[in-house]
């Protein structure tokens, strides 16, 4: 990896080999199925490193970490598998470090529902919110 003189990633620089270590990781994990508080070790490596590069502070909690009693076959939805797999999301999201567009503020949200909110209200008997 890099050192902590790392340069920090312009908008849209993907941090490329840590893209890589991310998808190697997952197909490690998929392969071997270690323990998910080694998997959690890991990908918290390659999250300081992502956080590092994109001139975020470091973490200063770590990842998840649980023990798992059931065998690969019985894994559900919302398991703590699943969990993992959407914190890895996240962080190879964050290591792709795509250009973002605009947001929207809360109030322009909010004024993108009003229709819908007063005929849900309305359609189900609920006095408006009002402020």
């Amino acid at each position: 990896m890099t050192t902590e003189s790392t340069r920090v990633l312009a908008e849209g620089e993907p941090a490329t080999d840590l893209v890589e270590a991310l998808d190697e990781l997952l197909v490690k994990t998929r392969r071997e199925r270690p323990p998910l508080d080694q998997f959690y070790a890991e990908l918290h490596g390659l999250y300081v490193e992502v956080c590092r590069r994109l001139g975020k502070p470091e973490p200063t909690q770590r990842l998840g970490s649980v023990e798992v009693e059931q065998s690969p076959e019985l894994i559900d939805p919302g398991s703590p598998e699943e969990d993992a797999y959407d914190i890895w999301c996240v962080v190879r999201n964050m290591a792709e470090n795509r250009v973002r567009g605009p947001y929207l503020s809360n109030e322009e949200v909010w004024a993108e529902f009003e229709d819908e909110i007063r005929e849900y209200e309305e359609a189900n008997g609920l006095a408006p919110l009002d402020e």
